[in-house]
């Protein structure tokens, strides 16, 4: 079944033979040649290129007894929707006391585009609303005597100080849908100093114009919501004084509030805001491939551990020199996690034994859209998420130095702690503590859309301090000069004796996970717990 579908695009080989069972290292070398190389073209959402290196991952699967884990096949297919800004179409003027201030689209204001219609047209009165983020955990809401029906909310593009990194994050993330519970209609971001020294807004205006890509469930609900923004407008920072100017509000005194973590307080503005564009829309459709091994356990079987790896990239240049690569490969992002995950299949099968509990594997699209396709699997689980155990992300494994370290990020917020220490030890690594918490790498990978359903999770990585030997690329640099360019390719040094390892120790990890008596939890101090409502 699978060759049939290879062949309908054109490629006359048969993938699942094209990988014998071999050794670790020259397994995973083969994989890798077939998954980085430019014939799959940078395995961009939607592309011919990441069908191709779907069909691959499912040949895989079943080569080695990993059965399809969708109603009867490996693909969970996706609808995504990609907007595309219409250039020189976004407008934006606020009127306060009769006085009608209209800001220069890029050079003082961007508007996003709608995923709900091509010609956006919002109109409303402006309510401040702080950071805009509602964290009942933390006994915090910034909307507290706050009425924003109806009204487009403004906020600063920020968190509070005194979050912790791993809440704050994850709250921050969630405003948007905070204030569209509300009943607001749209959303303009206030630049502020310190993310402005971070990304500067010219920077960000730069990139307008790229689409942007969302996902709709079978009812046509756009993120699965039935609330949402319509749509939205960030400022610079000069422009964001300006309106608070017009409203009455110091803009110095608020952001001074924000560094020395003093309360930000939200009002109604008494102004009123009009934001318009058009965009493009297109429809594309993607998918994730999922398999399972079912486990040996009567009773324990009906539990799963999910071992997750993306396996889409960013695709080919819009514009490049006559001669020059155009193609991000995405060897470490993501073609060593992909080909981990099969290994690890390969494994489990040369093994002869099946482990107590099953085993979901999925390779996920549209991770470089914004977790979209784990995020569509979370909320569409091919079994049901109460199910679901524990889940271990691979995503760039970095394979181009001597890695004595890793980092499973997350680990310190479950019982998954022990299955993961004995996996990574059994292979010779040291597990170290996150050397980078304020990055909050936790919340950046598609492990976090399980942990936002409650299911305990770890994002298995590379010490991202690490420098590296001669002739090696170390973890630091890779992210410095090669993460998401077009050197991230099969050229880099890449270490195929260090990845057997690697495979060897997320195999141990998914073997004790799915063998140990109790299923994992979340501990009882953890914030995540509060999440867990399965």
């Amino acid at each position: 079944m699978l060759k049939r579908h290879v062949k309908t695009l054109g490629i006359a080989v048969s993938l699942a033979a094209s990988v014998a069972l071999a050794d670790s290292p020259t397994s995973f070398k083969s994989h890798m040649e077939f998954l980085a190389s430019d014939l799959l073209e940078g395995r961009d959402t939607g592309s011919q290129g990441h069908e191709i290196a779907s069909l691959y991952i499912a040949s895989q699967f079943e080569r080695l007894d990993v059965k399809p884990a969708v109603d009867g096949s490996y693909f969970q297919r996706i609808e995504f929707g990609q907007t595309t800004l219409v250039k020189d179409s976004g407008h934006m003027h606020v009127m306060a006391n009769g006085e009608r201030r209209e800001f220069a689209f890029g050079a003082e204001m961007v508007t996003w585009p709608s995923s709900r219609t091509e010609k956006l047209e919002l109109h409303g009165d402006l309510v401040f609303v702080g950071y805009g983020i509602d964290a009942p955990w933390l006994d915090y809401s910034d909307y507290q005597g706050l009425d924003v029906e109806g009204k487009i909310v403004v906020a600063l593009s920020a968190k509070p100080k005194q979050f912790p990194s791993e809440e704050g994050t994850y709250y921050s993330n969630q405003r948007y849908n905070a204030a569209a519970d509300r009943g607001a209609i749209g959303w303009i971001s206030i630049g502020t100093p310190e993310g402005e020294a971070r990304r500067s807004f010219e920077s960000r205006s730069k990139h307008v114009y790229e689409p942007s890509s969302f996902w709709r469930d079978e009812q046509g609900r756009v993120g699965g919501r039935d609330k949402f923004l319509q749509g939205g407008a960030r400022l610079s920072v000069a422009a964001s004084k300006e309106l608070f100017e017009m409203a009455g509000l110091d803009y110095d005194a608020i952001i001074a509030a924000h560094e020395t973590s003093e309360p930000v307080k939200g009002r109604a503005m008494g102004v009123t805001a009009h934001i318009k564009n058009e965009s493009k829309h297109s429809m594309v459709t993607s998918p994730n491939v999922v398999g399972v091994l079912e486990g040996s356990d009567p009773k324990l079987k009906n539990e799963y551990v999910l071992l997750t790896a993306h396996s889409d990239h960013v695709g080919v240049k819009d514009h490049a020199e006559e001669g020059e690569d155009k193609i991000y490969n995405g060897a470490l992002d993501n073609s060593s996690g992909v080909t981990t995950l099969i290994e690890v299949a390969r494994m489990f099968k040369e093994s002869g034994v099946r482990p107590k509990r099953s085993i979901l594997f999925a390779a996920v699209t549209a991770e470089e859209q914004g977790l979209l396709g784990s995020e569509y699997l979370a909320k569409n689980p091919v079994v049901p998420i109460k199910q679901i155990v524990a889940n271990v992300n691979l995503d760039m494994p970095i394979l181009t130095y001597d890695a004595q370290n890793l980092v499973a990020f997350g680990v310190e917020h479950s019982t998954m702690d022990t299955a993961i220490q004995k996996g990574v030890e059994s292979q010779g690594f040291n597990l170290i503590p996150d050397p980078l918490p304020s990055a909050n790498i936790f919340a950046r990978s598609d492990q976090f859309s399980f942990v936002k359903e409650g299911v305990p999770a770890v994002f298995l990585f590379m010490d991202l301090t690490a420098e590296g030997g001669e002739g090696e690329v170390g973890a630091k640099a890779f992210m410095a000069k090669h993460y998401h360019k077009v050197s991230d390719d099969l050229n880099l040094p890449i270490d195929y004796n260090l990845a057997a390892r690697f495979v060897k120790a997320n195999y141990e990890i998914a073997k004790n996970l799915a063998d140990q008596e109790k299923a994992p939890r979340w501990k009882d101090e953890s914030f995540f717990k509060s999440l867990d409502d399965r």
